[in-house]
């Protein structure tokens, strides 16, 4: 059996990309060439461009050319999905550099795991609210289920930003009840003296 050149449509990346592009079909970068330069941003960031350079047909992407944009719009049906795409990226956990650092300085598995898991919900999140909501107010998503999803994250990030600041005033006033009542306590006793 020799060893050659498969035709990217059949490559492992492409079954890989292909597997798990579903779960990004609310975010609609849902190609499985999007997907596996995703995937590819775990191991570094940079990795992405290269990625997307070889399945472009450009080869080792090294520096920024104006061609690139025709062969990387493919990957992408609108604007919108693009830049859905670049946020998911920006906010997804970090190369494994990074992440292996996380993992020493943590010392613990268990938090360890909850940082990747929320890094990368989290920029999940993050990217179906902007596109979902983005996009349902310049006309270019319809509204729908993920839509309302979006709308119930952005509601709950409203809330949990906008809640601290109550409970830290309920706690202020708490504590601004007892230095008052210590205060009449104190010149009490100090009358009573």
């Amino acid at each position: 059996m020799a060893f050659g050149l498969v035709d990217k449509e059949n490559s492992l990346l492409a079954v890989i990309g292909s597997a798990i592009a579903v779960i990004f079909a609310p975010l609609v970068f849902d190609t499985w060439q999007a997907v596996a330069s995703s995937l590819s941003g775990f191991v570094a960031k940079e990795g992405i461009v290269s990625t997307m350079g070889v399945l472009a047909g450009l080869g080792e992407v090294e520096e920024y050319a104006v061609s690139m944009h025709d062969q990387f719009a493919a990957f992408f049906p609108t604007t919108m999905v693009a830049v859905s795409f670049l946020l998911f990226n920006l906010f997804d956990s970090p190369c494994l550099a990074a992440i292996s650092t996380t993992a020493k300085e943590l010392n613990n598995r268990k938090f360890f795991w909850f940082t990747i898991i929320f890094q990368n919900v989290s920029a999940y999140c993050v990217t179906l609210m902007f596109y979902q909501i983005v996009g349902l107010c310049i006309g270019e998503v319809a509204f729908n289920f993920w839509t309302v999803v979006a709308f119930v994250l952005f509601a709950g990030v409203l809330y949990l930003l906008f809640r601290k600041k109550t409970l830290i005033r309920q706690q202020q006033r708490a504590l601004h009840l007892r230095h008052q009542t210590c205060n009449r306590r104190l010149n009490e006793n100090q009358s009573g003296i």
